[in-house]
């Protein structure tokens, strides 16, 4: 979804994104939900929207800090810092 959205193809990483909730609906995963959440900002960032993608970025990091593996964090944080810029000019 980050490249999609890097690259202007908004439309497709919608279509993924809804794509993914969908499956996801009745189920219990935390690193997809996570992710999913990394990636709903990374969409809401592509779009300007950025006190909401911090927001989604805030939660999605809230959901990585439970799980075993860092370096979904790690990129969270690194999201999280590329809109401290942006926010700024």
């Amino acid at each position: 979804v980050a490249v999609l959205c890097r690259n202007d193809m908004l439309d497709d990483a919608e279509q993924i994104l809804m794509d993914a909730e969908a499956g996801l609906r009745d189920a219990t995963a935390p690193r997809a939900e996570a992710s999913l959440l990394q990636a709903r900002g990374s969409m809401a960032e592509a779009i300007g929207r950025f006190a909401q993608a911090r927001s989604m970025y805030l939660a999605a990091s809230r959901r990585f800090a439970g799980l075993p593996e860092i370096s979904a964090v790690r990129a969270n944080a690194t999201a999280l810092s590329r809109l401290r810029v942006l926010a700024d000019q």
